[in-house]
């Protein structure tokens, strides 16, 4: 028992780094940590506790190396402020468990054809059954530009803010969209589609992948697109509100991890402090190292002295920085609100092209759909609608796509427990200010019926429109435009006829056309726009 007899004296310590490092600890690390606790005066229980700490953060903790220090400090990381003018950034929505899609988005006018009597609304109501979303509840928009079966198409009523954002032309919706590795029907979509359908944990890591060939593995859609921007010359961060993710990880060894905050912000670093200096301590705990140090020690030590800078970066910008608008204390809004916060720090920050993640569950409704889906519809209602506003005020509302996403849609038809089970093809929502808004893109499927090619039993959809088609677009935005780096960012893009494939001026008004950094070539980049109709 070290705290026995010993207290915290120097032997004390020796048997720490003993017990603690195997005796790795080395002689200029244990001089430092002997130096502090004899400078606070600390008692014995408190010096034991210090030393512990300390010892607890250094490279020969956490590694078997050894590590020879080089007696230099490590330069911190700093940023340069950067300009406003070309900021951007993508905001990923998840709605973990698969929404019920065709009750977010129903027909709501639809004309006969002239070889059959049921019209796309009748044959809805018809597989639905006392589960559909009736046209006299629904909040109506107009699709008459839109090459659908329908006219018009009916909201559910909890969303009010994606009606209003749609009618003022700053919403768009993708319908009968989803994780496809290549067109498929149902004759084929079983061979053809390598992932294990309709199931929670692999279609959500596949939509966040967007890799089903394993090209890229162990990266995300979201993480390769910031590889790429970084690989062209933006200066770029993500940030994940909703744990960690795999949409946000790009390539080994090409970037920064995705810094991982929860809802509430960000949180000092060592709040309480056993000693004064304490953070100042460990990062000399951690300083630079000398070629024949251990690899493994070095990478703990660099590590963890980038991880404490960005930290006091971030930390010290958020600090500065409140939103002008409430926003709802429920899940999405919280994590919204973080969000927000983080976009007034970009200029700060150093950044002009940022991607976040955020999340909430509560989406598989294999029981009550209806009710259910009002109260989870209200909660993404008021988070996006305080967003939004938010944003305007800001400034960043033609600067920001928000893209959501989920598991996959449901059946149409309902199962005995007034609920809907785990279907494929979805309609999903982008908002934003600078989107070709006010259309619903897409196929929305007129026949619901085992008859059709893409309705497997019970109405369950297979899409017609791939995830990669609107990453197309929103990274084409965001900046990547040669061929080479969409092919990097999608890799499974050229498995779809071009004509499938959105490109940035089918999502995005012509005056949103992105402008390209110092470093990269001009000509190209020119080039390349022009020809973007055909990537």
């Amino acid at each position: 028992d070290c705290t026995a007899t010993g207290g915290a004296n120097l032997d004390t310590i020796d048997n720490l780094a003993t017990l603690l490092t195997a005796g790795r600890l080395s002689n200029e690390n244990k001089d430092k940590i002997k130096k502090a606790i004899e400078n606070t005066g600390a008692d014995t229980q408190a010096g034991v506790r210090l030393a512990q700490q300390l010892i607890a953060t250094t490279p020969e903790f956490h590694t078997t190396n050894l590590l020879t220090p080089n007696g230099k400090s490590r330069q911190k990381q700093s940023t340069q402020p950067s300009s406003n003018n070309d900021y951007r950034a993508i905001v990923y929505v998840y709605l973990g468990g698969g929404v019920d899609s065709f009750n977010m988005l129903a027909p709501h006018t639809c004309p006969s054809t002239t070889d059959e009597t049921a019209n796309t609304y009748d044959k809805y109501l018809a597989i639905r059954e006392h589960v559909a979303l009736r046209s006299d509840i629904t909040l109506e928009i107009d699709a008459r530009t839109s090459s659908q079966p329908c006219i018009s198409f009916g909201i559910h009523p909890s969303l009010p803010i994606l009606r209003d954002l749609y009618n003022e032309g700053s919403a768009l919706f993708v319908a009968n969209a989803g994780l496809l590795v290549k067109p498929v029907n149902k004759t084929n979509y079983k061979e053809q589609t390598p992932v294990q359908l309709f199931a929670h944990n692999t279609m959500s890591r596949e939509t966040k992948q967007l890799d089903l060939n394993g090209h890229m593995s162990g990266s995300g859609v979201v993480g390769r697109l910031k590889d790429v921007l970084t690989k062209i010359g933006y200066s770029t961060d993500s940030f994940s509100i909703s744990g960690d993710t795999m949409a946000l990880m790009g390539r080994p060894g090409l970037n920064p991890p995705p810094s991982v905050m929860s809802s509430s912000g960000l949180t000092a670093l060592n709040a309480e402090p056993s000693m004064t200096g304490m953070d100042d301590l460990i990062r000399d705990l951690n300083d630079a190292t000398s070629e024949d140090s251990g690899f493994m020690s070095e990478t703990w030590a660099s590590a963890l002295s980038v991880a404490m800078d960005q930290h006091s970066i971030l930390y010290s910008a958020l600090e500065k920085v409140s939103n002008s608008k409430s926003f709802p204390d429920n899940e999405l809004g919280r994590q919204l609100s973080t969000v927000s916060r983080l976009m007034k720090t970009q200029v700060q920050r150093g950044v002009n092209r940022d991607m976040f993640y955020v999340s909430v569950s509560g989406f598989d409704t294999h029981s009550s759909v209806g009710p259910r889906l009002i109260e989870k519809f209200d909660e993404v209602n008021s988070a996006l609608d305080a967003f939004v506003n938010e944003i305007k005020l800001q400034g960043h509302w033609e600067r920001t796509t928000l893209i959501q996403f989920s598991d996959f849609a449901r059946t149409l038809s309902p199962n005995s427990g007034g609920g809907t089970d785990h279907g494929w093809g979805q309609h999903i929502f982008a908002l934003g200010g600078s989107l070709k808004g006010g259309r619903v893109l897409g196929d929305y499927p007129d026949d619901f019926s085992e008859k059709s090619p893409i309705a497997l039993s019970r109405g369950n959809m297979i899409p017609t429109t791939p995830w990669d088609a609107i990453w197309n677009g929103i990274s084409q935005w965001h900046g990547v435009t040669k061929k080479s780096d969409l092919d990097e960012v999608l890799p499974m893009r050229n498995n779809f006829p071009a004509e499938v494939l959105y490109n940035i001026n089918d999502l995005y008004r012509m005056d949103s056309k992105i402008r390209p950094p110092f470093s990269y070539e001009q000509e190209e980049m020119e080039r390349d726009l022009e020809g973007m109709g055909t990537l």
